[in-house]
């Protein structure tokens, strides 16, 4: 339960640092909230992480284990948050807080 607790910890940690810095990079006004939400959505999930984790166990290094179990974690927890948050998107309370969160305009509403 300790490991998952962290494993979350860390998650929202990469999440906010991957707003702050889609915030940063995606400053051109060319960019519509869309674009920059799913930029920061979707930015690398770890797998090569994942992969590298798997060495301190072959090489018997103590707690090898609990290293390669957290980097599964992170991966997992992350493609899955990432895949609820792409579905959340289209909902207007999830883009009024990605306007927030990345200091875009909301879109215009088209009128049937």
């Amino acid at each position: 339960m300790h490991l998952a607790l962290v494993v979350i910890g860390i998650v929202l940690v990469i999440y906010a640092m991957r707003l702050g810095l889609t915030r940063l990079i995606v400053r051109d006004a060319s960019y519509s909230l869309r674009d920059a939400a799913i930029t920061s959505m979707m930015a690398p999930k770890g797998l090569v992480s994942a992969v590298l984790a798997t060495l301190p166990l072959e090489y018997g290094i103590a707690g090898g284990a609990i290293i390669r179990d957290a980097a599964y974690m992170v991966v997992l927890v992350s493609i899955t948050l990432t895949a609820l948050m792409v579905i959340a998107y289209p909902f207007p309370v999830t883009q009024k807080i990605y306007a927030r969160v990345l200091g875009r305009p909301l879109p215009v509403e088209k009128e049937h």
